[in-house]
């Protein structure tokens, strides 16, 4: 969920050091994202929540480096429980400054954020931004856990100091969502009307052009003729893209089923067809 805008990666203000970082990165990172075969790309939008892990030190995405602290960086960094007021302030400066640094690199008017975090600070978000407009996409609760075991069981190896097992990493899975969702439903009362946009993957990815549309007309965008075209264009590269078959064991679907029961529930979702279980 996010701001509606235009969002690109922070580089060095510094032009040499703009190109030097960028071909550096371009050498690290691989073309394709851990875990689900997304292009990836330096000069690519990417969520700013690890941008901001690179100013300050209190945010949450820091679990990817210590994991076993995950719950005490969500009650910290996501919902600010016993958060100084100082270093509060000084969270939001720097979101707000991050932010600015985007709109002059990417030479956008609006940011748009994406940034999974904030589905549990809509409170802080309104803060900041007071007109911000929220885009809440919801997804079949099964794949989700099984697209984020697989993405942090090939991911978090890279990056981690404290190594978790498989029933560590399910667990930090199914608990983390649980907050999550419970915050934002919580939170989103909050957002005033017409300014929150809820809609489900599958319908998204049906009919992408006419969501676009009616967000553009809900949010009172202009423009969306004149950019339409590339709207088309992007949805056309995707063509060949090839979604993750799963393979789940009954056991494993039980438990997403009796831990994650309630948003099967709240959404009328059910076992996905993509999903082989044996």
């Amino acid at each position: 969920m996010g701001f509606v805008t235009t969002y690109q990666t922070v580089f060095p203000n510094n032009l040499l050091s703009k190109f030097l970082f960028r071909t550096f990165m371009k050498i690290m990172i691989p073309e394709k994202r851990p875990g689900d075969n997304v292009r990836l790309n330096v000069t690519f939008p990417q969520e700013e929540e690890f941008a901001l892990t690179n100013i300050n030190p209190w945010n949450y995405y820091q679990f990817m480096y210590f994991p076993f602290y995950y719950e005490e960086y969500y009650s910290k960094y996501i919902r600010f429980d016993n958060m100084p007021d100082k270093v509060y302030e000084k969270w939001k400066k720097d979101y707000e400054r991050l932010v600015k640094k985007a709109m002059i690199n990417s030479g956008g008017s609006i940011p748009l954020l994406k940034n999974p975090c904030n589905s549990g600070r809509i409170n802080v978000m309104l803060e900041m931004f007071p007109n911000a407009k929220f885009i809440f996409i919801i997804r079949n609760p099964v794949i989700v856990f099984l697209s984020s075991k697989k993405f942090f069981t090939e991911l978090l190896p890279t990056l981690w100091f404290q190594t978790m097992d498989e029933s560590d990493l399910e667990e930090m899975i199914f608990s983390t969502f649980v907050k999550l969702l419970e915050d934002y439903q919580n939170l989103k009362p909050l957002i005033p009307p017409g300014n929150l946009i809820e809609i489900r993957f599958d319908e998204y990815e049906n009919a992408p052009l006419e969501f676009l549309r009616n967000l553009y007309n809900q949010f009172n965008l202009q423009g969306f003729e004149h950019v339409k075209h590339a709207f088309i264009d992007y949805v056309d590269s995707l063509s060949e893209y090839k979604k993750n078959k799963y393979i789940i064991s009954r056991e494993l679907l039980d438990r997403i089923m009796e831990r994650w029961r309630f948003a099967m529930d709240l959404w009328e979702y059910k076992i996905p067809e993509n999903v082989e279980i044996k």
